[in-house]
């Protein structure tokens, strides 16, 4: 069985490089000139490694991986990349959505709730410029500005007005102008270019930052947020924003001190925008149950810690932000997975990934399952220009050379 996927991978690699040198595809979004030593012309792809009991990798198994593999039956050009509890996406340089891993509640957005350990093209969905995966659904942003989402609508987290699973990507009702999206575990946002922050589902630890303890079956402002935003991200109950003027509002859950602002003993949650007292921040990412945010080529992390996914060497909580190196001179993209964190960074002027946590796995892909405190660099991911978490796997995209495939 191996063999007959392996074949079937490099033949795919084939007629995709045979396809890119025939109909000459635009550029990458995120182009391989501004990462040093690439060798020529080159495609996107996209790697996953980690936890791979329901195909979330890719690779035609459900072995779990250390280090980072291809994922197979993915065309031409990836851009981007996400990960949710079993199951990924990617987005292509034309506009489509791939996933594959777990399906039982329509996840994969193919019409069917069989899942899947090679990707499968989301039906009825073009011209899509980000995507996000939750725990259990999905969601892409269009060109036009409108929201899609498919998989389990728990609390509403579709938001299509409805708490019934979709199969295929349905529209989220009334919003527009969107230019970011974000997706926690059953909650979900939306950042539209006005730089107010949307929100909808599970709302029961305050997540939606309405002001409220409600969940919501359709988007509606979090007007107790504070803004202009300009980044967003939704961990397992709570969310984070960076604002405009470079600081940081969190609200929501904070039983793991996963809001940075003190002793959860004395604020178990927040339904409004608090200020964790950072300034001049360029990136923020929420993990499952703690969050990552840099200033320059320093990151700050807070929260939950048992697995290590701090990266400060310890395995203790921390109430409030603190630095840890990651031995970069800039930070360019983070992510947090349930016990993992990973960082796209430059070392030396390149691009690279690294990435810390539990490592029961394989999540942080140095090749081994050994429980890593501090960062360390993924193996083979030099020239990385994009990196996602999932709950226990890791996802990101590099440049490859096609093979010669043409006279």
């Amino acid at each position: 069985m191996t063999k007959r996927i392996d074949r079937r991978r490099r033949a795919g690699r084939v007629v995709a490089a045979c396809a890119l040198a025939v109909t000459a595809v635009a550029a990458p979004t995120q182009p391989a000139a501004a990462v040093a030593g690439l060798p020529g012309p080159s495609f996107h792809a996209a790697r996953a490694w980690g936890h791979n009991g329901s195909g979330q990798l890719g690779d035609g198994t459900s072995t779990n991986r250390p280090y980072p593999a291809e994922v197979d039956n993915l065309p031409g050009t990836v851009t981007r990349v996400a990960g949710g509890f079993s199951h990924s996406l990617a987005l292509t340089s034309t506009g489509t959505v791939w996933a594959w891993g777990a399906n039982p509640h329509g996840q994969l957005g193919d019409g069917t709730t069989t899942s899947s350990t090679v990707a499968r093209q989301v039906v009825g969905l073009s011209n899509v410029v980000q995507i996000a995966a939750g725990e259990h659904y999905s969601l892409a942003l269009r060109s036009d500005g409108t929201v899609w989402a498919w998989g389990r609508n728990h609390d509403g987290v579709l938001g299509d007005g409805t708490n019934t699973d979709r199969r295929y990507p349905t529209r989220v009702v009334g919003l527009t102008g969107v230019t970011r999206i974000a997706a926690g575990s059953e909650h979900a946002l939306a950042l539209r270019s006005d730089g107010t922050v949307w929100s909808w589902g599970a709302g029961g630890h305050g997540q939606l930052g309405d002001g409220e303890r409600t969940s919501r079956a359709y988007p509606a402002p979090a007007s107790h947020v504070g803004g202009p935003a300009v980044q967003i991200s939704a961990g397992q109950r709570h969310s984070i924003a960076l604002l405009a003027d470079g600081t940081v509002r969190t609200w929501g859950d904070n039983t793991a001190s996963q809001l940075g602002v003190g002793d959860p003993a004395y604020l178990p949650n927040s339904p409004v925008g608090l200020d964790v007292g950072l300034r001049n921040v360029s990136q923020v990412a929420a993990g499952w149950r703690h969050n990552l945010v840099s200033v320059g080529g320093i990151v700050y992390t807070w929260g939950v810690n048992f697995g290590g996914q701090l990266g400060d060497g310890t395995t203790s909580p921390r109430h409030r932000p603190a630095p840890i190196s990651v031995g970069a001179s800039d930070v360019l993209q983070l992510a947090g997975g349930v016990t993992h964190s990973a960082a796209l960074v430059v070392v030396d002027g390149t691009r690279t990934v690294m990435a810390w946590g539990l490592n029961d796995v394989g999540q942080v892909g140095d090749g081994t399952t050994l429980p890593r405190y501090r960062p360390v660099e993924a193996h083979g991911l030099r020239g990385a220009t994009t990196v996602a978490a999932g709950h226990h796997h890791t996802v990101a995209v590099k440049p490859t050379t096609p093979p010669v495939c043409c006279g």
